[in-house]
């Protein structure tokens, strides 16, 4: 009775750990969609309480004044009527301001109010992308509608992990955030 020789095995060894990677590099492939379907599907959940809390009080929800803040190596610009980006705002003056979704802000004020549930709350994304926040998104606003508590717009946008169809196909500038707003899309992101 012949044996398999070493050459033999080799090959059929090196064959079951291609197949195996290709596997494994399809099966993360999908979980990366499935979690980027998770935080757009979350953002609405967040865009609806917003519409319902403007609804109930005729202004969006004003920054906590113990939220975050800050770009989080985001550049904005403001978005001309014709759709092209205009001037960079910069991230010094107050004209615009941020809640990440980790800080205490707008998730909690919706939460507390109950145009969200827990589980919008409380949802933890995986990708986490070293900066400690929950969705890795932003609830932006301009100043001067905070400095008077009577936010009248709003935009977020919260990160992808692949770019797909789902961020490329919001109508917004970029195409690894999927970003909304209102009125419409009033600003520009870039890295």
């Amino acid at each position: 009775m012949r044996g398999f020789t070493l050459i033999e095995l080799m090959v059929v060894i090196s064959l079951i750990a291609l197949i195996a990677s290709l596997l494994f590099t399809a099966i993360a492939s999908v979980r990366a969609k499935v979690r980027d379907v998770q935080r757009v599907t979350t953002l609405k959940a967040l865009q609806n309480a917003l519409e319902l809390y403007y609804h109930d009080h005729k202004a969006y929800v004003p920054l906590n004044p113990d939220g975050g803040s800050g770009f989080w190596g985001f550049t904005y610009k403001w978005r001309n009527t014709d759709g092209s980006c205009g001037g960079t705002i910069p991230n010094w003056a107050g004209i615009i301001r941020f809640d990440n979704s980790a800080s205490v802000g707008f998730i909690e004020t919706l939460a507390d109010e109950g145009y969200i549930s827990e589980s919008v709350k409380t949802w933890n994304d995986p990708l986490q992308l070293g900066l400690g926040s929950i969705f890795n998104c932003r609830y932006i606003i301009l100043g001067s509608e905070d400095d008077i508590d009577d936010v009248q717009r709003y935009f977020l946008h919260c990160n992808m992990e692949v770019s797909n169809a789902l961020s490329k196909n919001d109508n917004g500038t970029h195409d690894t955030l999927y970003e909304l707003g209102e009125p419409y899309h009033w600003l520009c992101v870039n890295y």
